[in-house]
Parts: C-alpha cells; sequence; structure tokens
C-alpha cells in the first residue's frame, strides 16, 4: 500500500471510529488535535470520561503492543495530559485507547484496547 492509500485507509478507518462512538453516544471533542510533541487522533466524552482514541488501520489484525511504540507511547501521554490541562473542567477520568481497525468480511471492524500500556 502506497503512501496516499495508506493515508485515505488512515482517514477512512479514522471516520468509522468517530461514527461509532458518536453512534454509541459519546461526544466528539477533537480530531487529529496537535500540540507541541504530540497529535491525538480523536478525542471524546461522556457522562465525565474523557477517551484519547488513537487509530490504527492494518489490512490484518495484529495487537496492540505492536501498533504504538515506546516512543509514541510517551507522546500519547504527554499530549493527552496537555488537553486535559486545557480543558475549563477536569473530567472525572481519563483513558488512552488505541482502535485497532481493519477489513473484515462485513466492512470495517474494531477493535478496542484500553490503557493498553503502562503510562509511566
Amino acid at each position: 500500500m502506497g503512501g496516499a492509500s495508506r493515508k485515505r485507509a488512515g482517514q477512512r478507518a479514522e471516520a468509522h471510529v468517530a461514527a461509532v462512538l458518536v453512534a454509541a453516544g459519546w461526544t466528539l471533542l477533537a480530531r487529529n488535535w496537535v500540540c507541541p510533541g504530540g497529535e491525538l487522533d480523536l478525542v471524546v466524552a461522556k457522562d465525565g470520561r474523557l477517551r484519547v482514541i488513537e487509530v490504527k488501520y492494518r489490512r490484518r489484525g495484529g495487537g496492540h503492543w505492536e501498533l504504538v511504540g515506546r516512543a509514541q507511547q510517551r507522546r500519547l501521554v504527554r499530549a493527552t495530559e496537555r488537553f486535559v490541562a486545557a480543558l475549563p473542567r477536569a473530567p472525572a477520568a481519563v483513558a488512552i485507547v488505541v482502535a485497532e481497525v481493519r477489513d473484515g468480511p462485513g466492512g470495517l471492524e474494531i477493535d478496542w484496547w484500553v490503557d493498553p500500556f503502562d503510562a509511566a
């Protein structure tokens, strides 16, 4: 898969994840939020809970530990901290979620990995 087609597939996966979350009652607060040193694909909220969603598209399934390396984990944590600090009110709970998206027989399928790595 070339660079342009990989980017389109990633954007399609991100849009699909956002649509699934909104349909489940989550409010989309940010998409592709950028700060110095990091980017958050999606940020959603529901009932005082905040979820930072890192979307990874794969043609085949893998595992969350293969999807987000240590350096990217640190960037995600720092960007999440900056996003939360900029909010007018702190959420009751914050979690980083990796959404692994892949092509399935009926369309795109998602595996959710909630707090998949040690943020320390």
